[in-house]
């Protein structure tokens, strides 16, 4: 189902999103929300927590197998850093 809203633009670019789509969203005052622009139409999401990217950059880690896998001196990073001090 497509609902269809209209709002205004204040002088400062700012508009006021219907309660409708805030609550669908699950925004709040002094949430964050991704704009995204297609080259032709703009594209609100709400902006996930910290808390709840953490969760999924666990979960894809441990399904890869690479979650609390220490870094090791044949990582490569120990020859980056000799290189940059010479």
């Amino acid at each position: 189902m497509t609902l269809l809203f209209y709002t205004n633009l204040t002088s400062k670019g700012q508009m006021t999103l219907p309660a409708v789509i805030r609550k669908e969203l699950g925004l709040a005052p002094g949430s964050r929300v991704r704009v995204q622009w297609d080259g032709q139409r703009a594209f609100i999401d709400p902006t996930p927590d910290v808390a709840e990217l953490r969760a999924r950059a666990r979960a894809e880690a441990e399904a890869a197998g690479t979650w609390g896998k220490p870094y090791h001196a044949g990582d490569g990073f120990s020859a980056h850093v000799r290189r940059a001090d010479a």
